[in-house]
């Protein structure tokens, strides 16, 4: 499988949506962010740290994150531009409902779909079923204190 872009979920807490980023086993090429108005400054952060390191980043608007049929639409909409074990989930961000309407919409292609544990750094996949990968403190490495300090502290 070469996943050569990830799907996030803007939310709140960037720690989860920018260590994979920063681990080169599992580095995209592309971030496909799904952002909600009242995220638009988050998501323009993380654009800030992600385009340095050499990954293309594409926002996609949401305009209800409230509206689970509206985001699972949108996302099988913009899985079609994408060949089979392309593009993985991140289920982590969001809010609550965003998580599970693009959750159900990977699932239902059978895409790949993971999960950052926010306090052991452990990247989980949820679907397929594969090892858990464990990550360390280089991969917060060089992050400001402001993101840290923004998810809780947690890496």
């Amino acid at each position: 499988m070469k996943l050569t872009t990830h799907l996030i979920l803007v939310s709140g807490q960037p720690i989860p949506n920018i260590t994979p980023m920063l681990d080169e086993a599992i580095k995209p090429q592309k971030v496909l962010m799904l952002v909600s108005d009242d995220m638009l400054g988050r998501a323009s952060a993380l654009e800030n740290i992600f385009k340095p390191r050499g990954i293309d980043v594409q926002q996609q608007r949401i305009a209800d994150p409230w509206d689970a049929n509206h985001i699972s639409d949108t996302i099988l909409d913009l899985l079609l531009d994408y060949v089979e074990g392309e593009i993985a989930l991140n289920a982590t961000g969001g809010t609550k409902l965003m998580s599970i309407a693009a959750y159900e919409a990977f699932r239902s292609i059978n895409a790949p779909i993971y999960y950052v544990h926010p306090e052991q750094d452990r990247l989980l996949w949820l679907s397929p079923k594969l090892p858990a990968r464990v990550g360390g403190p280089v991969e917060t490495q060089g992050l400001p204190d402001r993101l840290r300090r923004q998810s809780g502290g947690h890496s």
